[in-house]
């Protein structure tokens, strides 16, 4: 069980910063060892937890132990996935609190949830000159969700393309001249589950705005684009419906399964704040 509390300040062992910083969430990887996320910008960890420390193997993060991705466009996450064919984690960000803008009738300087993608094959080039740039060998290794999926901004409710969305650095140059791709911005509570090599979006509705309940997108994993994730437009793939009612219940955490050989069931924490039964589902 990870302390999910963020009440801890120093080290998960209680001793130096540089063991490990406060966790929030673990995914097994492969090799047996776990993938460690930290609050705010504490980055990520290979860790054994056998043995109770920081590990390095070749192959995991090039080497990398710890405060791997600890930078501002990895930070606060709250939710991570493995999928073990492509190697990559699939980390929600929480990243409420970061402004990305207002444009026209848009307004995103509250900020929203973003998701990335951690390739464990590549380090993390925080610490390298090169910084993930084309050609070098961490080039993306870390990429969004980002507004050319799912259709492009706009298309599945609930995601959107801000004017100061945040961006994949693996270029040079920064801010809205950056030739990085940029996030797609989720502004109600977000949640996300892998299950059989499809990653399920979920996002509930939006604070102060009644209209937009949410929307959810499922993203085959096994037919993944470069990003790690996958083109509506290139591959033909029908958007989930949107604005549907239940989406709002799906607003802090899911669970997807198959039940019966044969049909899925997505299960889900609501924190809504129902006025009556019926609100709720249950009238």
């Amino acid at each position: 069980m990870v302390d999910g509390s963020q009440s801890m300040s120093n080290a998960a062992n209680g001793k130096s910063t540089t063991d490990m910083r406060p966790p929030n969430e673990v995914v097994a990887i492969h090799g047996g060892n776990y993938i460690v996320s930290t609050i705010d910008e504490g980055g990520y960890y290979h860790w054994d937890a056998d043995n109770n420390t920081k590990i390095s193997i070749p192959t995991v993060f090039a080497g990398q132990m710890g405060r791997i991705h600890s930078r501002k466009q990895t930070s606060k996450p709250t939710n991570m996935e493995y999928h073990a064919a492509s190697k990559r984690i699939y980390t929600l960000l929480d990243q409420r609190g970061y402004s990305f803008g207002k444009q026209g009738g848009r307004d995103c300087r509250k900020g929203g949830f973003v998701i990335a993608a951690l390739d464990t094959t590549k380090n993390d080039g925080e610490r390298k000159t090169d910084k993930g740039q084309a050609g070098k060998v961490n080039n993306k290794s870390f990429t969004y969700f980002n507004i050319d999926h799912a259709g492009g901004g706009g298309k599945v409710k609930g995601f959107f393309d801000c004017k100061s969305g945040p961006q994949d650095y693996w270029k040079t140059a920064s801010g809205n001249n950056a030739p990085g791709k940029e996030a797609m911005v989720m502004m109600g509570s977000t949640a996300i589950s892998i299950h059989n090599n499809k990653l399920y979006i979920i996002t509930g509705e939006i604070p102060g705005l009644s209209q937009d309940i949410g929307g959810m997108y499922v993203v085959d994993l096994a037919n993944a684009d470069e990003y790690g994730f996958d083109d509506v437009l290139q591959n033909n793939k029908p958007v989930c419906d949107n604005n549907r009612p239940h989406y709002k219940w799906f607003n802090e955490a899911i669970d997807v399964v198959t039940e019966n050989t044969n049909k899925t069931f997505i299960y889900s924490k609501d924190i809504t704040k129902h006025t009556q039964t019926s609100d709720a589902g249950l009238g």
